[in-house]
């Protein structure tokens, strides 16, 4: 690279110029051309609770955190314990948000960006991303010879995974075609699965959407360390109830889940620990008023 004064002086002031713009997070980023931030009624309204996205406009009426949630990509219910730090007087605090892009043909990740934006300049959000290690539960092959329980089998199928399906939906949403011709179409031996939809009978799918049935409040995040690639079938029966429960009255349904899962699949949770990255919220306050 060549080393003349001249190319230096152009690389110093580029980076005092980089520096500048990481200072100010709301430089050079996507922002909503007119939004209306407002405090959502006491009273509770299920249908305005719904987050929707017409052609170039938003409209949320959620908790701040559920917005953090969205503007950073996080799934609220999933993901949602991922968001730490922040005044719970705030974060719990109910807003209706209406907004509406400058260009008509927003993708929904720009959309989240410009959310991002709007918390930011509105709600003086700060946050950083910060890796640290917790306990989780880690799924791995009950047995030791690597042979799978009776009832997963690999797959020559190949069916639209969950995020897939979501994908497309929220393209369309984006489009203003949310349509049930707008996803994609499974066809009949995948016409078992919904990833909108627990159920029992997987069809062609990575071993990752079996997870989604294993994580719960008490078991937040499941690794996947079984080593199996590729995509499966399964058919898993179980008790949905508690442990605790469906000791004191067996179900005849099946065994508890946990159970289900080594006995019919030949898989196995274990506690383990894994880094985890969090998005650590450092400040976050009322927003200004429209």
């Amino acid at each position: 690279m060549p080393r003349s004064a001249l190319i230096f002086g152009v690389v110093l002031v580029a980076a005092f110029s980089a520096l500048d713009a990481q200072q100010d997070p709301t430089q050079n980023t996507l922002r909503f051309e007119v939004a209306s931030v407002k405090p959502s009624p006491e009273k509770f309204d299920v249908l305005a609770s719904l987050q929707r996205q017409a052609v170039g406009r938003l409209f949320l009426s959620s908790p701040v955190r559920v917005l953090i949630a969205r503007a950073y990509d996080l799934d609220a219910l999933l993901d949602g314990w991922r968001i730490v730090g922040g005044p719970s007087s705030v974060l719990s605090r109910r807003f209706d948000i209406v907004a509406k892009a400058e260009n008509p043909e927003a993708t929904p990740a720009q959309m989240n960006q410009m959310l991002q934006t709007l918390l930011i300049e509105r709600f003086r959000l700060k946050v950083h991303r910060e890796m640290r290690e917790v306990d989780i539960s880690v799924l791995k092959l009950a047995r030791s010879d690597g042979r799978l329980g009776p009832n997963l089998k690999r797959s020559t199928l190949s069916c639209p995974t969950g995020e897939e399906t979501l994908a497309s939906a929220a393209e369309a949403l984006g489009k203003g075609d949310l349509t049930l011709s707008a996803l994609p179409k499974a066809g009949e031996p995948c016409g078992d699965y919904s990833p909108l939809e627990r159920r029992d009978r997987v069809r062609g799918q990575p071993l990752a959407a079996l997870l989604p049935l294993l994580t719960t409040r008490d078991r937040p995040f499941v690794d996947d360390r079984t080593g199996l690639t590729g995509r499966y079938d399964w058919d898993l029966t179980y008790d949905a109830r508690p442990l605790s429960a469906s000791a004191n009255a067996p179900s005849p349904t099946g065994p508890p889940l946990l159970v289900a899962l080594e006995q019919q699949l030949g898989l196995k949770l274990e506690s383990g620990k894994g880094r985890i990255e969090f998005l650590v919220v450092d400040n976050v306050e009322f927003p200004t008023p429209d």
